[in-house]
């Protein structure tokens, strides 16, 4: 039976039922929703051979990014390509799921994309490819797929918020702080609910400096993110990076234990909020207790999971700093073999920037800092195909600028803090400020930006 789902696109299903729970899981993914898999999971019990339900519930046990819900995903994708009513969505969605299990999350991004085009009430397929270029660290890609997505739809498209959030957010990752503030603003104002939207605004207040505005403005739109799914806990490691900025170290230290640990789960985007803001804390000689050891446990446990090379560094960043140095050398012996493997993207990054990071990371542990910078520098200039936003990659170029002061390298030092400020559209943060008069840098890159 053919149906039409809440945007507009084509959605095959048995009955009523099966529409009005894939209904629900479209909503909960756009808003990054608590419900998602729940609703899946319902569409597919009220409808067996919902392919297009099987192939978006493989999709997103390999966004979850752990080895282990693999061959789940695997076993999702075999429903998503089983006998049923034709469905040429659900082929979509199912050849771009076996694109991503044969090791190209870009092949399947561009084939979303592509589909999103030319059905364009299909909203869910380009948040989905935004999602995988995201974790690619494509961020290129990403503007691009969500600039056309943006010219196509019309203003008055119920879809029309959640494609503007994500454009909001890719334009904030190219350095369009204004009119990525601007069009996210909007998206919020037609979807309060947007949480992609939400957080694209604070992005660009953190990377413009704007501390004590980015906090108010997450405590405006609270009832908007408060409820979502983990992607709350990133929020509150924005608010606990606008407190660190503003010098409120134990506030900071405060939402950690309260919002962003609250609940000690082992998803690793929650991991590495959790590795991110100890480390920055410690950067600033705050002491962070035994925090470590919790996150080193789970760490352990994901030594060999390859399939995410953000999360192995912020694993790699908890062992060591746990002190944990046979589990830390197996973890990067591991991204080693990965890397030699080449079998996939991901494998790819691993050799490149993934390595040198990783090495980095155990030197500047181990106090060999000149080693570190060098290290360091060696990745800088691939360092956005981790994944993740240039706020959380943000991470490594502290410990790139810390370890070549520390080194006694202010050629090293200065590149940094020039580069950190030409992200920034000529703000200087707090860190970069406090570390200024330890390197030789004409002034002038150091003047206005505030906070």
């Amino acid at each position: 039976m053919i149906h039409h789902d809440r945007f507009g696109a084509r959605f095959v299903a048995a009955n009523g039922e099966a529409l009005a729970a894939w209904d629900d899981a479209v909503h909960a993914i756009l808003t990054h929703g608590a419900g998602a898999g729940a609703a899946l999971a319902r569409c597919r019990g009220a409808d067996p051979g919902c392919r297009l339900a099987a192939a978006v519930q493989g999709l997103a046990l390999l966004i979850a990014g752990r080895a282990d819900l693999v061959d789940a995903a695997h076993a999702a994708a075999a429903c998503a390509r089983g006998d049923g009513q034709p469905d040429a969505r659900a082929e979509v969605y199912a050849a771009a799921l076996a694109d991503w299990l044969a090791g190209s999350a870009l092949k399947a991004a561009a084939r979303l994309e592509s589909h999103a085009a030319a059905a364009r009430d299909d909203v869910l397929a380009f948040k989905l490819a935004h999602q995988l270029r995201f974790m690619a660290g494509d961020p290129r890609g990403m503007a691009r797929a969500a600039e056309a997505a943006l010219a196509a739809l019309p203003a008055d498209h119920p879809g029309w918020g959640y494609v503007a959030g994500c454009a909001a957010f890719a334009r904030e990752e190219h350095g369009a702080f204004a009119a990525a503030e601007r069009l996210g603003r909007a998206a919020v104002a037609r979807n309060p609910d947007d949480v992609w939207a939400i957080h694209a605004v604070a992005h660009a207040h953190e990377m413009t400096g704007r501390a004590a505005a980015g906090d108010l403005w997450l405590a405006r739109t609270r009832t908007g993110w408060e409820r979502c799914g983990n992607l709350r806990f990133h929020v509150w490691w924005h608010r606990a990076l606008f407190a660190l900025e503003q010098g409120r170290h134990d506030e900071a230290l405060a939402l950690y234990d309260t919002r962003i640990r609250a609940e000690r789960t082992d998803d690793y985007r929650d991991v590495a909020n959790a590795v991110s803001l100890l480390a920055r804390l410690e950067l600033e000689n705050v002491a962070v207790g035994d925090r470590w050891q919790e996150l080193a446990a789970i760490a352990a446990r994901r030594i060999d999971d390859d399939r995410v090379v953000f999360a192995r560094l912020h694993y790699l960043i908890a062992l060591l700093r746990a002190d944990r140095p046979r589990e830390a050398a197996a973890l990067i012996a591991s991204l080693r073999l990965a890397a030699i493997r080449g079998s996939g993207e991901m494998d790819v990054v691993a050799r490149v920037p993934g390595l040198a990071l990783a090495r980095g990371l155990q030197a500047f542990d181990i106090g060999r800092h000149g080693e570190a910078a060098q290290l360091f520098a060696a990745a800088a200039h691939r360092l956005e195909r981790i994944g993740g936003s240039n706020a959380q990659r943000d991470l490594f170029e502290r410990l790139r600028l810390e370890s070549a002061i520390r080194a006694q390298r202010p050629d090293l030092a200065a590149q940094v803090l020039i580069e950190r400020r030409r992200l920034r559209a000529g703000a200087v943060d707090a860190f970069a400020a406090a570390r200024a008069p330890f390197v030789a840098v004409p002034a002038e890159h150091f003047r206005g930006g505030g906070r």
